[in-house]
C-alpha cells in the first residue's frame, strides 16, 4: 500500500469547472413496513455475504469478526475509535489511529498489511478517493493529499467534503440560526459562486452524509424549526442544485427523531443506492428524552420507497443510536444492539433489506466510546 495519489493530478482543470456528478432522479413512493414471520434468526454455519466486521470486545483495542471462519481476535497496537476507522472505497483497508506513534495508519481488516497515512499528525485523516486522502490537520487546517503532494482547501465552517469532489457541506450563520448550505470549494469566494440551502441546522436533526459515489448528500431535517415536531430525509444533489424531501414518514407513524446528536446518524450502501436510518417516535417536546424505542428505516433512492422494518427495536440510542454499516454488497447493513426483548446483551445484528430479516451473528458486543459499535464491514484481503 502507498499514500494516496493520483485524482489529484486533475485539481487544476477542476479548478476552473468545478465538479458537477449527475445523479438518477428520485421518485417518491409510499413507505413499505417489512415484518416477516420470524424476523430474528440464529446465523446458519454459511452466512452470506461474508468478509471481516471491525468491532471490539473489550476496552484493549479493535478486534475482527471473520464472518466465514466464524472467529473473532483482537488487533494489536491498536485503539478504540469511533468515525476515524473508515473503510477505503474497494473495502479491503481501513483507516485507524496507531496506538504508539499517534499516527494515522491503515490496515487491511485482518490487521496484517499496514502502512502509514500521513508522516505528522492530524485530527482526521478521510479517504477522498481510491487513491487521494482529505487531511484534517490538528491545527484545523485541510488538505488534499496526492501526487502533487498537499493542496489546501478551503476548511471554513464545512463539516463534509463530497468524495471525490470540491463540493461541501458547510454552515452559514443568519438571522440568530445556523443553516446547512453545499458550497463549491473550488468557486465559494468568488461573488457569484453557487451555494444551495439544504436545510436548518437543528439539535437532533442534524445527521448528514455523502453517498459513496459523490453524487448526492442526505441529510435529515427538521419539520418545524426544531426537532420536537419530528423530521424528514431529504437528498441534495449539486448536480441539479435541487433539495427534495424524499419522506413522509411524519404523515405515517407521527414525528419521528431521525440518528441522534451529530453528522453520524444516516449511513449510505456502498453502491450508493439506500440511506439507513434509525427513527424514534417523539413523545414529547424534548427531542432527547421523549422518545420511545427506535426502528430502522431504509430509503431506496431507486424507487422511492421507505422500508421499515419491525424485527428489532433499540432503546439506548440517546444521545447516538448504534451506528450502521452496510456490508460490501449492500445486502445487509450491521450494527450492535441490546433489544429490549434480550437478557444476553449487546449483540452484533445484520439486516437483510430485501427479506427484513435481522441475524444474530455474535454476542457480547463491548462499548466503544460509551456504547457497543460496528466500525466496518470489509473484504479479505
Amino acid at each position: 500500500m502507498v499514500h494516496g495519489r493520483g485524482r489529484v493530478a486533475a485539481f487544476c482543470v477542476l479548478l476552473a469547472a468545478g465538479l458537477l456528478l449527475a445523479a438518477a432522479p428520485i421518485a417518491l413512493a409510499e413507505s413499505t413496513a417489512y415484518c416477516p414471520a420470524q424476523p430474528r434468526v440464529m446465523r446458519e454455519r454459511i452466512f452470506e455475504p461474508g468478509g471481516l466486521i471491525l468491532t471490539a470486545f473489550d476496552r484493549s483495542g479493535l478486534w475482527v469478526v471473520d464472518i466465514e471462519g466464524r472467529t473473532r481476535y483482537p488487533l494489536e497496537n491498536t485503539r478504540i475509535c469511533g468515525t476515524n476507522c473508515r473503510i477505503s472505497p474497494d473495502a479491503r483497508t481501513v483507516t485507524y489511529l496507531d496506538g504508539e506513534e499517534e499516527l494515522y495508519r491503515r490496515m487491511t481488516l485482518d490487521g496484517v498489511l499496514r502502512d502509514t497515512l500521513y508522516e505528522d499528525t492530524a485530527s482526521d485523516v478521510q479517504y477522498w478517493s481510491d487513491d487521494s486522502l482529505l487531511i484534517y490537520t490538528a491545527g484545523q487546517r485541510l488538505y488534499l493529499q496526492g501526487t502533487s503532494g498537499l493542496v489546501e482547501l478551503d476548511n471554513h465552517a464545512v463539516v463534509s467534503v463530497q468524495p471525490g469532489g470540491f463540493w461541501a457541506l458547510a454552515l452559514d450563520y443568519r438571522d440568530g440560526r445556523f443553516v446547512r448550505q453545499l458550497v463549491n470549494l473550488v468557486t465559494r469566494r468568488a461573488p457569484d459562486s453557487p451555494h444551495i440551502d439544504v436545510g436548518p441546522e437543528a439539535r437532533y436533526a442534524n445527521a448528514a452524509a455523502w453517498s459513496p459515489d459523490g453524487t448526492r448528500l442526505a441529510a435529515v431535517v427538521p419539520v418545524a424549526e426544531d426537532a420536537a415536531s419530528g423530521a424528514e430525509l431529504v437528498i441534495a444533489n449539486p448536480d441539479t442544485r435541487s433539495v427534495e424531501t424524499v419522506t413522509d414518514l411524519t404523515a405515517e407513524y407521527g414525528p419521528l427523531r431521525l440518528g441522534g446528536i451529530g453528522t453520524g446518524g444516516v449511513s449510505w450502501s456502498p453502491d450508493s443506492r439506500y440511506v439507513a436510518f434509525w427513527g424514534a417516535p417523539l413523545t414529547g417536546p424534548d427531542p432527547e428524552v421523549d422518545v420511545a424505542p427506535a426502528s430502522l428505516y431504509v430509503f431506496d433512492t431507486q424507487s422511492g420507497e421507505t422500508r421499515s422494518y419491525c424485527g428489532v427495536t433499540i432503546e439506548d440510542h440517546t444521545p447516538q443510536p448504534p451506528r450502521l454499516v452496510w456490508s460490501p454488497d449492500s445486502s445487509h447493513v450491521a450494527f450492535a444492539g441490546n433489544p429490549p426483548d434480550d437478557a444476553r446483551g449487546s449483540l452484533l445484528l445484520a439486516l437483510d433489506v430485501d427479506t427484513g430479516v435481522f441475524t444474530e451473528l455474535t454476542a457480547g458486543m463491548s462499548s466503544l466510546l460509551g456504547r457497543p459499535n460496528v466500525l466496518a464491514w470489509g473484504t479479505r484481503p
